[in-house]
């Protein structure tokens, strides 16, 4: 550390967790990565040269070792009745396999390589809770959210977003930040359509994060409504800047970026 403290590092990452589940194999099945155990014991075809297939005994390495602490031999003993903490991957679910890799992730400044075992019968909607999951865990626990943590006390955090997260959950991570003694700026970026909803007739809405969809049969007549609800809210990011002293900006993508940076820069120097 001493050393990369004074001379800096010319790597741009330092630590994965690969995919080596055909490589743990052929060392033993002593570990698969991320990956918990497929099974206890099973047979795995491979492929010969010839064309015909060849069956080979697997046993799990921690399995096998938990048998000869117990005095049973791997191959024969009984694969139920075993620790709580000994699980394969099918008997966890997608939270747990995602959660798994979230702690773990924390940790990683590369990828995981991660497969989740998702039932067959699984419904679409399922289906998509599981990425939205995963993006929110990555998001620290929330949508649009930035996780927590530790940063210089009394630096500067510029934090750019829609900011159409519910306001007591921007107004929770906001505080959070600024107990650590941070001062900070919200960046509110927002296309000219999500500003002035400008479509008419018949429109299907659908959120592109899981937040479901809307039919309207005359979108024209949800403008000012919608108008007055974005006023309201984006009113409501500026109390929870000011409450904090800090400050609040809104940019638009159809307008020249020049201005916001301009700002933004203003800000700073202050």
């Amino acid at each position: 550390r001493e050393g990369i403290a004074r001379h800096g590092i010319r790597n741009g990452v330092l630590m994965t967790i690969a995919p080596t589940g055909t490589t743990a194999i052929y060392y033993g099945n002593v570990s698969s990565g991320l990956e918990p155990t497929f099974g206890w014991r099973y047979f795995r075809k491979v492929l010969r040269p010839d064309g015909s297939r060849k069956e080979f005994p697997v046993v799990d390495f921690g399995f096998a070792a938990w048998c000869r602490r117990h005095g049973l031999d791997p191959a024969t003993a009984p694969t139920d009745g075993l620790p709580d903490h000994m699980v394969t991957a099918l008997e966890l679910s997608v939270e747990d396999h995602l959660r798994t890799q979230a702690v773990c992730q924390a940790h990683v400044d590369a990828s995981i390589s991660k497969t989740i075992n998702c039932p067959p019968d699984m419904s679409w909607e399922a289906f998509q809770a599981v990425y939205r999951l995963a993006w929110e865990l990555d998001q620290g626990g929330g949508p649009g959210l930035p996780a927590v943590e530790a940063l210089p006390r009394h630096g500067r955090l510029v934090w750019a977003g829609d900011f159409l997260s519910p306001l007591e959950q921007v107004a929770e991570r906001v505080a959070a930040f600024a107990r650590e003694g941070l001062r900070g700026h919200l960046l509110q970026i927002l296309d000219a359509a999500e500003e002035t909803l400008p479509y008419t007739g018949r429109v299907l809405f659908e959120g592109p994060e899981g937040e479901g969809v809307l039919l309207a049969g005359r979108a024209e007549a949800l403008r000012e409504d919608y108008g007055d609800a974005l006023a309201r809210h984006r009113q409501g990011l500026a109390a929870i800047a000011a409450a904090w002293g800090w400050t609040f900006a809104v940019h638009r993508t159809d307008r020249a970026p020049e201005t916001a940076l301009l700002a933004l820069h203003r800000v700073l120097s202050a």
